[in-house]
């Protein structure tokens, strides 16, 4: 009897320490991810954002600490996992308070089930005889207090001082954007030509400036005018990673779990967590959009901005973002409201880019970015295509463009003369101009 209830308690002790781990995993991701010079704080942020430097880091330490007391057999390590566990279990009420009934219900049942555990089994008699600790607990009981009451101060006056930015982005939760046929853009905008999911319009005026691909981001082309701003265009790659959070969760279905996300009251209220700016900055939208949905976030911070993300069925599709102070409200959302599924090229990759050399040929150079942009879209790794593409940003005299394809053409072909001599002559016409100012 002795072997098993000894086993039990270095089981709970090990798990003590994992669930402090986990705790401390966490906490450091979440400090990593932080945009911590956009942050603007009010007072309720202030309050709310000092206890969270305590809870957390106060969690991890009683977890762990009190897990190595258990398996050591310490009095005072069965008192210290108790006032964890009701840490941490107060942290999930406290939620739940301010939020109503919670949406991700596997992330609060299992951790309500693992504190109702420890507190179960660390208050059995057999277990408690284990750990005959009598002293005072006074200090644990005042940081308690102090700990609980900055808490629930912080939450309470975040909880009013929000509560007007909170029901008038429940009021904006299905925005409608109004549909215009192509006539209405043919004056002032031109539609993406890129093989992606999805086309919009685009003012104007913009021209290809920063092109990149990789595993996590997939496809980004970066469309800019000067002193207007940036339209940014993603392929569904960047999105992927919803599919394994939304599993996290419990979500099969991608576009659900972004739903409650974004718009249920918990993830609205995490979001607002994440970017505590003055009241009215950002809201969130969702709109059906010519057969796809989009879930859309606006704001102004400097400058209007807007992401909006695409979804087709549960499938998602691709994300776009609008930056500057150059953009009207109105402008963004004609943008928007311009989406069109794009469900495959019109083009090869060696047609996008048999077109683009002949406008090159015929100095039609911002025309032949369109199309060498298309064709590394379908074809990134072809040198020739960054070579080409890298030749047309140095004839419009972009050096940082014609030299981030031509480092690209050499890295995929090392042996590339053409491309090693007009790299050169990049960084002589760059060190030109500096030395010109």
């Amino acid at each position: 009897m002795q072997t098993k209830k000894s086993t039990g308690i270095l089981a709970f002790g090990i798990l003590s320490i994992a669930c402090g781990l986990f705790l401390l995993y966490t906490f450091v991701l979440y400090l990593l991810d932080k945009p911590w010079t956009a942050l603007h704080f009010d007072f309720g942020g202030i309050l709310f954002f000092v206890s969270f430097f305590i809870f957390p880091p106060g969690l991890v330490g009683g977890f762990i600490v009190s897990g190595i007391g258990v398996l050591k057999g310490k009095p005072w390590s069965r008192y210290l996992l108790l006032i964890t566990t009701g840490f941490g279990l107060w942290g999930l009420v406290n939620r739940l308070i301010l939020l109503g009934p919670c949406t991700e219900e596997f992330f609060y049942i299992s951790r309500f089930l693992i504190g109702g555990l420890f507190l179960w089994f660390f208050n059995r008699k057999s277990v408690r005889t284990v750990f005959p600790y009598r002293r005072g607990l006074k200090v644990l009981t005042i940081v308690w207090i102090v700990v609980i009451s900055l808490e629930f101060s912080g939450a309470g006056v975040f909880w009013f001082s929000h509560r007007k930015y909170y029901i008038y982005i429940l009021n904006l939760q299905h925005a409608v954007y109004e549909s215009r046929d192509e006539s209405f853009y043919s004056r002032d905008y031109f539609r993406s030509p890129f093989p992606l999911k999805y086309s919009l319009a685009i003012p104007k005026g913009f021209t290809p400036y920063l092109i990149d691909k990789d595993d996590i981001g997939g496809m980004d082309i970066v469309l800019a005018r000067p002193h207007k701003g940036s339209i940014t265009m993603n392929d569904q790659t960047f999105l992927q990673k919803m599919y394994s959070s939304a599993k996290v969760f419990g979500y099969r279905n991608p576009y659900r779990y972004y739903e409650k996300s974004h718009l249920e009251r918990f993830g609205l209220f995490f979001f607002m967590l994440g970017n505590i700016e003055p009241l009215g900055t950002r809201r969130i939208e969702k709109a059906q959009i010519d057969g796809l949905r989009a879930f859309i976030r606006k704001g102004k911070f400097k400058n209007q901005w807007s992401y909006f993300y695409f979804f087709q069925g549960n499938e998602a599709i691709g994300r776009a973002h609008i930056t500057g102070p150059g953009f009207t409200r109105e402008q963004m959302d004609h943008i928007i409201s311009s989406l069109k599924p794009q469900d495959k090229p019109l083009k090869s990759a060696r047609e996008f880019f048999q077109e683009g050399k002949a406008l090159l040929d015929h100095k039609d150079f911002e025309e032949a970015k369109f199309s060498l942009v298309s064709a590394l879209c379908l074809d990134w790794e072809n040198p020739h295509y960054h070579y080409y593409l890298g030749r047309t940003f140095f004839e419009t005299e972009d050096w940082f463009g014609a030299k981030q394809h031509l480092e690209k053409a050499m890295s995929f072909q090392p042996d590339y003369p053409e491309a090693q001599k007009l790299l050169r002559e990049v960084k002589v016409r760059k060190d030109g101009e500096r030395s010109d100012k």
